[in-house]
């Protein structure tokens, strides 16, 4: 082959090196993957985002698939001839034809036009007859006229054995955006570019090994929004820090050198009136060209910020229409700032303007929050008293949570729709004992209508559901008039009676209740419940697939209206996590519970605390984590002690029998099958909950009987088992009751064949993966031996590997094990308050380390001996050391 004899040639057509540590991110890796009509690929993101090296890794693979890879970096002086010589030899480069584009070389270099050479070069790719892609990298640099005329002509007369891929900064070339129109291109943004939570979490634990854990991963992606290059700037700083949790506060400050110094060089490349522009504009929340403009005055501000856009990764665009986001580290990083160049008086003529600007706009919350940081609080609570309840509707609970504090109490009790609004605050979050004197105050009160009293009623039945008392909800609504019940009550009261359906069986009946009406307007809180209701019927019935179906899409499009630890996503969440669960998809569970479990725990309905904390239970095990396992399982249990929730006490201890019957302990499964009976036998059940309580109870002694080898009691046990599962249609036990039958029939000398096959029928049309492996080992052999290359089986053998496959612990821990420096049981803060006590210090000494309220850690230390079932704070050290909580 020629050699290339100019270097500057040569490291032209030179890919660059990829490093052996870097993360492969499946997600985007499909997208080169991707064998479509998509002629050209455009990879177009700021500096920071990982473009060049995404596309070197594509170009591994595509090298792999035998397929011929050329590479040219493209600069500003790039002529004609340079384009056409460099694409020439860079594939020459990768075909290993000595003489490939010869004859295009030399007919760009003797003038005889750049059309005619590069006609030759493309006819030369298709005679070659083989897969072949261009990379064209750095494509924002190409600025010779002449020069993007031949790029032009190249992409729009593309062989169809020629795939090009182009690296570029925004703003792409016209030329090149008008390929989308023909449907030949595809576009991959900065925002695909982003890490999503499960590539931050495998990133991070990648670099950072056993220093971090789930939670810590999931706040570290939220503080640098998933943009590469700061997530690896945090794994850089956290490798150097002995305490994980407090660099990462520090680094979502903006307060380490290497944030700093990175926010200086990017603000450094920036005009200086563009600097102060974007400074003035870090005090809003959230920046549109005309909010903007009114704050700083500059007419140009829509141009500013587009420029921003395209040039840095410092502002990027939302879902809402015009508005765009300033990436919260260099938010940070620009407060600070401002704080340092601008006098007190200009901040607060920002947020006056600012005020003014939202107000006149239709935004009350927003234009009360900046009133309020101009210190014209009366003004604030004026504004956002007349808007909270449409805060409320868009589901912006913490919002409404953190202005109903603010409010007075005496302006709150003399405003009918704010009483309203905060007995609906107490209903979500299932406060009952708030929500029912909240809700006689209002009842009591003469000024109340009968509309307003039906919502009242529909409000406390929301609450009595929230606490399981199911018999006390159905009398609420069965006190209805129908008169009473208004627009604002009949889909919440809608939403109420398809949860008493799903708990009867009648699942079906429940998602054709909360079904879309076509046409009809429905708040957004609403239709997040709706879609929690029909993702939990269809987990009810053991097809996880379908409720992932429900609730994801709602899941991420909430998410990005409000944050992932707003309480109606996080519930959403929790329901999605079990989804994703028990199909064996334990990565995406596990993002979606991280740094979510102490949302879920002060905000669930019942049932989204056991789908969270079961699926946290069922990972640990899978991990070979028992203790921990035990330990969420324990946590639950209090939770359903503290609350009067029998039915959480009953699936902890349910649970507990049968991981002790998996582990071939018989003993400690028959003792705490005995206290779940003793412990039902001394509670008040909910009429309606009550046989979903005794399938639980009699799961446990099949477990336990099984464990014990009593065949006679197993066998009884699962039939009660089996009549229940089938009277409230639930599937997932049902799949597990006739596992355990066939278990049962082996062990009495015949054939599970039968009962196994359709078992694992049933699971295999709801998706249920992991079902058999979370039953009993001896359940997955029998699988394995009897079921597993079976020609007369009429289960799919890809279905069956995926079973056998679940029940298969990882080689090593996917994950480290939540430890003191944040585990899911316990919040990350109450995580930092435990280390503070068991170092000995006072409330006044942990308030001054936390930067804190006393009454802040006082509540702290309060959910601290909840949780760890503790009576003092020597005792909660005590026991947080032995569940492995401290070491």
């Amino acid at each position: 082959m020629e050699a290339i004899t100019d270097p500057g040639l040569l490291l032209k057509v030179t890919p660059p090196k990829l490093r052996k540590s870097l993360l492969v991110r499946e997600r985007l890796r499909r997208i080169g993957a991707a064998d479509d009509d998509m002629a050209v690929i455009l990879v177009e993101a700021p500096a920071g985002y990982g473009k060049t090296s995404l596309i070197a890794q594509w170009r591994l693979d595509w090298l792999q698939g035998g397929a011929a890879v050329g590479w040219l970096n493209l600069d500003a002086g790039d002529s004609p001839v340079t384009l056409v010589s460099g694409i020439a030899l860079g594939l020459r480069r990768s075909m290993g034809r000595a003489s490939f584009g010869a004859d295009a070389i030399e007919a760009v270099r003797r003038g005889a036009g750049t059309a005619s050479a590069l006609t030759s070069l493309l006819a030369e790719i298709t005679e070659a007859s083989c897969p072949t892609v261009l990379v064209l990298d750095n494509g924002e640099r190409l600025g010779d006229a002449m020069a993007v005329e031949v790029l032009d002509y190249l992409l729009h007369n593309l062989p169809p054995n020629l795939r090009v891929v182009v690296g570029s900064r925004p703003p792409a070339r016209t030329q090149t955006l008008d390929l989308l129109g023909q449907g030949v291109l595809r576009r991959v943004s900065a925002a695909d570019l982003c890490f999503d939570l499960p590539e931050a979490i495998e990133l991070l634990t990648s670099r950072l090994g056993g220093r971090m854990d789930v939670d810590l991963c999931a706040r570290l992606q939220e503080v640098t929004g998933g943009w590469p290059l700061g997530l690896q700037l945090a794994a850089a700083a956290l490798e150097r820090a002995p305490d994980p949790q407090r660099a990462i506060e520090e680094f979502a400050r903006s307060r380490d050198d290497a944030t700093q110094h990175l926010f200086e060089s990017l603000v450094a490349s920036l005009p200086n009136g563009l600097v102060d522009f974007l400074m003035r504009c870090s005090l809003l929340d959230s920046l549109h060209p005309s909010l903007c403009e009114a704050v700083t005055g500059d007419d140009d501000a829509a141009y500013a910020l587009q420029r921003l856009v395209v040039e840095t990764p410092l502002v990027s665009a939302t879902e809402e229409g015009a508005w765009l986001r300033l990436h919260p580290l260099a938010r940070e990083y620009l407060r600070s700032r401002a704080r340092r160049t601008l006098a007190e008086a200009e901040r607060r003529e920002i947020h006056i303007r600012a005020w003014h600007w939202c107000a006149a706009h239709g935004s009350p919350e927003r234009a009360a929050r900046h009133a309020l940081r101009a210190g014209l609080r009366s003004e604030a609570l004026q504004l956002v008293s007349a808007s909270l309840r449409d805060e409320f509707s868009r589901g912006h609970h913490g919002t409404v949570f953190d202005w109903l504090a603010r409010i007075p109490r005496g302006a709150v009790d003399r405003d009918i729709e704010l009483r309203l609004v905060e007995l609906w605050m107490h209903a979500l979050t299932f406060h009952l004992g708030d929500a029912q004197r909240r809700a006689a105050a209002l009842m009591d009160d003469p000024a109340t209508d009968e509309t307003v009293r039906g919502e009242v009623t529909v409000a406390l039945a929301t609450a009595f559901a929230g606490a399981d008392r199911y018999d006390e909800a159905r009398d609420c609504i069965e006190s209805l008039r129908p008169a009473s019940v208004g627009a604002r009550a009949q889909r919440p009261l809608t939403n109420l009676r398809a949860v008493l359906a799903v708990y009867a069986g009648a699942t079906e009946a429940a998602r054709r209740m909360v079904a879309p009406k076509g046409g009809e307007f429905t708040p957004a809180i609403v239709q997040v419940w709706r879609d929690y209701i029909m993702a939990l019927s269809y987990l009810w019935e053991g097809r996880p697939a379908f409720a992932e179906q429900v609730a994801r899409l709602q899941h991420v499009r909430w998410g990005s209206q409000v944050s992932r630890r707003e309480p109606s996503t996080a519930v959403l969440g929790s329901v999605l996590a079990a989804a994703c669960w028990q199909q064996g998809l334990g990565s995406d569970a596990k993002a979606l519970l991280a740094n979510r479990i102490d949302v879920i725990e002060q905000n669930g309905h019942p049932d989204s605390l056991e789908c969270a904390y079961l699926t946290l239970a069922r990972m640990a095990v899978f991990e070979k984590d028992e203790p921990r396992a035990l330990a969420y399982l324990e946590a639950l249990a209090a939770l359903g002690e503290s609350r009067g929730i029998v039915r959480l006490v009953v699936t902890s201890l349910a649970e507990r029998v049968r991981l002790h019957a998996a582990r071939q302990r018989p003993a400690q499964a028959v003792a705490l099958a005995s206290e779940l009976a003793a412990f039902v036998g001394r509670s008040a059940l909910s009429e309606l909950l009550a046989p979903l309580v005794r399938l639980e109870v009699e799961m446990a002694h099949t477990y336990a009987a099984v464990a014990a080898g009593d065949l006679a009691a197993a066998g009884a046990h699962v039939h009660r088992a089996r009549q229940l599962a089938a009277q409230l249609n639930r599937g997932y036990e049902a799949v597990q009751v006739l596992a355990l039958q066939a278990l049962i029939a082996e062990r009495a000398g015949e054939s599970p064949v039968a009962l196994l096959t359709e078992a694992l029928s049933r699971a295999e049309s709801g998706g249920l993966v992991r079902v058999f492996a979370d039953t009993l080992p001896e359940v997955v052999d029998l699988v394995r031996r009897h079921v597993l290359g079976n020609p007369a089986s009429t289960v799919t053998p890809a279905f069956i590997a995926r079973e056998l496959a679940a029940s298969q612990a990882p080689a090593t821990t996917e994950l480290r094990a939540a430890s003191p420096a944040g585990n899911a049981l316990l919040t990350p803060k109450e995580n930092q308050v435990l280390q503070l006590l068991a170092g000995g210090l006072p409330n006044k000494r942990i308030a001054t380390e936390m930067e804190l309220s006393s009454d802040t850690v006082k509540w702290h230390v309060k959910k601290l001996l909840a949780k760890l079932d503790a009576g003092s704070r020597e005792h909660a050290v005590h026991r947080a050391r032995m569940l492995g909580l401290l070491r």
